[in-house]
């Protein structure tokens, strides 16, 4: 699942990377945020959890700052680290603060929240690409598998 999420990622940016920075900046409405909100979001989210996980102190990272390429090399970075983590099982269960109290998550509640998180966002960027008026291919598992079989 995390290859698929990476597959994924990889597929939406080469649309998101030759967007126009008004078109990265574009908010549609008030809730809806855009392209550029959402991957802050990821950013700020995955590096986050994967600290969290590995038991180090939140990396204070002005991300609000990063150029699109940058913001995009962070959330990947992210995301093969945390690759890494499940390829070498290197991480167990933890105690992380949710709401009012401590939670204990498995290892796999700790993989499916990074990889539904991502495929959240990705759905709202797909989203407002399309109100963009930008063709975006299908993303879902089926396709990935389709593609990962025929180069194989």
């Amino acid at each position: 699942m995390g290859e698929y999420t990476l597959w994924a990622d990889t597929k939406i940016w080469k649309i998101v990377k030759s967007l126009t920075d008004e078109e990265f900046c574009c908010t549609f409405n008030d809730n809806g945020g855009s392209i550029r909100d959402r991957y802050l979001h990821m950013a700020l989210g995955h590096s986050h959890w994967y600290q969290r996980w590995v038991g180090l102190e939140h990396e204070e990272i002005e991300i609000d700052k990063m150029s699109r390429e940058d913001l995009f090399e962070h959330i990947t970075r992210f995301n093969g680290l945390i690759m890494d983590l499940i390829y070498k099982n290197n991480f167990d269960a933890t105690t992380v603060l949710i709401g009012s109290g401590d939670t204990m998550l498995r290892q796999d509640e700790m993989i499916f929240n990074i990889i539904n998180h991502a495929t959240y966002h990705r759905g709202q960027i797909v989203v407002l690409l399309r109100m963009l008026g930008k063709d975006v291919k299908a993303t879902d598992y089926v396709p990935y598998i389709i593609e990962k079989a025929s180069t194989s």
